[in-house]
């Protein structure tokens, strides 16, 4: 057991994303392929204002998910983001109903639909194209966000 405990300690030196909890969202498109994320979750203003940026490297199945508690136009930057994103904006059905592909580092330019979304899926560029997710495509999530279950009721 004390060496199972040193084993876990030190991959957590070597790796701090294997010791930090994700969230599991999954993205079905409409043809019904379905691509699992971890991402992490912008709760806090705070996190929500810190979102990706500073980041150096994020894996492939990793991102950021940032949960508004209802829908609104939002709009999103790089200011500070270091690698190249694409920007997933669904609605309060869950419904993808934008995409930013290939977001900048360092790019200034508000980004997002002007229309009201509530949930918005940050990952790293060209994953979009990748798992063939396109508008109309849907967010399953466990998250208890009130704008995710506005759907349900």
């Amino acid at each position: 057991m004390f060496t199972y405990a040193r084993l876990v300690i030190l991959l957590c030196l070597i790796s701090v994303t294997a010791c930090q909890a994700k969230d599991e969202i999954t993205i079905q498109t409409p043809s019904g392929d379905q691509a699992v994320f971890f991402v992490d979750v912008a709760r806090t203003d705070k996190e929500t204002q810190q979102g990706l940026m500073f980041v150096e490297k994020m894996h492939e199945g990793e991102g950021m998910i940032f949960l508004y508690p209802k829908p609104s136009i939002l709009k999103f930057w790089m200011k500070d983001t270091l690698i190249p994103l694409d920007m997933l904006f669904f609605d309060n059905t869950n419904t993808l109903v934008h995409i930013e592909r290939n977001a900048m580092p360092h790019d200034l330019s508000p980004r997002g639909p002007d229309i009201t979304t509530c949930t918005v899926v940050e990952l790293n560029a060209s994953m979009a194209q990748k798992y063939k997710i396109e508008i109309g495509s849907k967010l399953l999530s466990n998250l208890p966000d009130e704008c995710l279950q506005s759907s349900m009721k």
